[in-house]
């Protein structure tokens, strides 16, 4: 979809790490109306003028695919076993 994540939660947890190093969107605290409007509107206005608002890092969010992490775990447990 290539579409920019605008994520309502804490700013400081783990969801909010991994859009930071993702860059895969923008979090706002759900009690904070003023910047969820103002991502919204960010996102709206430079999709409506052709911007490009998505430019993820996709080597970051690759490690996240279930193949990666499939295999990393493998790795973990075969480091467990020897």
């Amino acid at each position: 979809m290539k579409k920019p994540i605008l994520a309502i939660g804490p700013e400081n947890g783990a969801v909010a790490d991994l859009l930071n190093e993702t860059n895969a969107g923008k979090i706002a605290h759900q009690n904070n109306l003023t910047k969820i409007k103002e991502i919204f509107l960010e996102y709206f206005f430079k999709w409506k003028n052709n911007e490009n608002i998505y430019n993820p890092n996709i080597e970051q969010i690759n490690k996240y695919e279930r193949k990666n992490a499939t295999k990393k775990l493998s790795e973990i447990f075969n480091q467990i076993i020897k």
